[in-house]
């Protein structure tokens, strides 16, 4: 289950993200180190969230999460201030974004496997876990 932290670092990169959306799509007009500064400061900021955000959470998580976010952000941004209209399926589509959202959110991350030592016999490595009968960590040194 995400924490309170995740979920505003996933939030908060989900906007910064959508911001520099919002800016190259304003922002067409402006001269160039205009709309690379602001396209640039909201990337640079949203990337700091995203890392604060995969501290604490997987990987997959993560990225899936921070992306829907900024997906749902950027379509009610347009809808609400661009004025662009969406269809049924479009709206379908987004319900599917939020249920995975909140699948992903509830799920809690995968256990460690239990490590077997490497001088036990291939089947009670299989017993703990590791399908092809080899040891699931290695030791190293002398």
């Amino acid at each position: 289950m995400f924490s309170y932290v995740a979920i505003f670092h996933i939030f908060t990169a989900g906007v910064c993200f959508m911001l520099s959306n919002l800016a190259m799509k304003q922002l067409g007009g402006m001269p160039w180190y205009i709309l690379y500064g602001a396209v640039a400061l909201s990337i640079m900021i949203g990337a700091w969230f995203e890392v604060q955000a995969l501290r604490e959470i997987q990987l997959g998580h993560a990225v899936a999460t921070i992306l829907s976010a900024e997906i749902l952000l950027s379509i009610g941004v347009a809808a609400y201030f661009l004025h662009e209209h969406y269809t049924a399926r479009d709206l379908a589509g987004m319900v599917l974004i939020i249920v995975g959202i909140v699948m992903l959110g509830l799920s809690n991350p995968p256990q460690q496997k239990a490590a077997v030592a490497p001088d036990q016999p291939p089947s009670a490595m299989a017993a703990a876990g590791d399908d092809a009968g080899l040891p699931t960590t290695v030791k190293s040194g002398s």
